[in-house]
């Protein structure tokens, strides 16, 4: 039995954080969402990580690379770089196809790029192949000493 994972979505459009949570609830894929708006939010989360209720470690992150304040290509960089984060699989999910997109989140550490999806059962496709992998297969790293 597995333990339900901790997904941190970081995602300025209200509207796909809501759909990425429905599509799991719709697919019977169990997970605890925290959300995020931009990526100084997102490294505040993770700065603030200490395995609580408020603030329990994420497994996996997902993140829209455009976004207010701090885009998702410098939160990337910030936790690749970041020894006590750069463990933490991140999946670029965005509605760029632009292949330089591709690239510089593969050359600067992102786990996977995925583009946002233009309708639910397309999501819904999505989220069952997300969760088959990162969820069911993948052994994700434990929660480093220095975050516990």
């Amino acid at each position: 039995m597995h333990r339900i994972p901790v997904i941190l979505v970081c995602d300025d459009d209200f509207e796909d954080q809501l759909l990425i949570k429905d599509a799991f609830a719709v697919a019977c894929i169990q997970a605890d969402f925290r959300f995020t708006s931009d990526g100084l939010e997102l490294i505040e989360y993770l700065q603030n990580s200490t395995g609580d209720a408020k603030y329990p470690h994420p497994d996996v992150i997902l993140l829209d690379l455009n976004m207010p304040r701090m885009p998702g290509l410098e939160a990337l960089e910030w936790i690749k770089s970041h020894p006590d984060y750069r463990v933490i699989p991140v999946v670029i999910y965005t509605t760029s196809h632009d292949e330089s997109d591709i690239q510089q989140c593969y050359r600067v550490g992102a786990n996977t790029f995925m583009t946002k999806c233009a309708n639910f059962d397309d999501l819904l496709e999505k989220v069952n192949a997300f969760a088959k992998y990162w969820v069911d297969i993948a052994e994700l790293p434990r929660v480093p000493d220095c975050m516990s």
